[in-house]
């Protein structure tokens, strides 16, 4: 691409900026200035330092843009975008109010790419800042029970949901099914089920937690609502494969995963983990919680 072709382009996308509202300038910025470094760049015109930025407004309104932007590219899918996007707005944000938004968007960046650690270290940050925020202690929660760490994450998800935070009333049921404490696991989900009929991943862990404790016919019960539904996730679809294999139905098993669309890589996972968990006690299958999850 010519020198004159990569100045024409940041001109034009410059002309649009005029057209947009300040909330959105931020947004169209950054683009263009992304392109703008591959555009100088393939011109040899001296990369990136020559293309200015595009102030929008006063800083809140600026950092608030940046925090739409990290929200558009998640979204997206683009999530090692956001997270760095959410990481600059953490470290620079002059109102607390963004850089608290900020870093929970950050530590629920890190859960999705499952980056535990850094996820555990981001919500304490925030619990810091905010003790009583109830988002930050649900992901802190998570996070821990993904460490295999369920009895502190207990105490953080029992404080949110105290708090009104519906999100945490499942992590919270894996942290007791993590100790082998089916039974209150279970009254859990189904206090969450009552306010939320159509929560999947309420009925999904609900179904693990009765399979885990021995109940395997409610386990075939529950999963069987869920996998009937649309949109379902992978991982709940192997799980009724797990719970019919851990019933001793395995060919059916096999067959319900072949029907559900699973690859056979994922059959036969869940099958070796059924074949593992029949050999141990109900009472110590808790472990395999996490595993099931994932």
């Amino acid at each position: 691409m010519s020198s004159e072709r990569a100045v024409e382009t940041q001109a034009y996308h410059r002309s649009r900026l005029n057209e947009r509202s300040s909330a959105d300038k931020y947004k169209l910025g950054a683009r263009v200035r992304m392109l703008a470094c591959v555009l100088t760049a393939a011109a040899a015109l001296g990369g990136c330092a020559d293309f200015p930025e595009f102030p929008v407004g006063t800083a809140s309104s600026h950092t608030r843009s940046r925090l739409d932007f990290g929200d558009d590219l998640t979204r997206e899918g683009k999530l090692a975008e956001a997270e760095t996007v959410f990481y600059q707005v953490a470290a620079t944000a002059p109102a607390q109010s963004h850089k608290i938004e900020a870093l929970q968007k950050l530590g629920d960046i890190y859960l999705r790419q499952n980056k535990t650690n850094r996820a555990m270290a981001t919500f304490r940050e925030l619990l810091l800042l905010d003790p009583r925020n109830k988002q930050g202690m649900t992901g802190l929660g998570i996070a821990l029970n993904l460490s295999n760490r369920p009895q502190e994450a207990e105490r953080y998800l029992r404080e949110a949901v105290k708090l009104g935070e519906e999100r945490a009333l499942s992590p919270l049921g894996v942290a007791l099914d993590l100790q082998n404490r089916y039974a209150e696991a279970q009254e859990i989900y189904l206090a969450g089920l009552k306010r939320r009929p159509d929560g999947k991943e309420l009925l999904a862990n609900l179904a693990l937690s009765y399979a885990l404790s021995g109940d395997v016919a409610s386990a075939q019960r529950s999963i069987s609502q869920v996998t009937q539904l649309l949109f379902v996730p992978g991982r709940y679809k192997r799980n009724h494969v797990f719970i019919l294999a851990l019933s001793g139905k395995t060919h059916e098993a096999g067959m319900i995963g072949k029907s559900l669309g699973l690859p056979k890589a994922e059959i036969d996972s869940a099958l070796e983990i059924a074949a593992i968990v029949k050999k141990i006690p109900a009472a110590q299958r808790g472990a395999y919680m996490n595993r099931l999850l994932l």
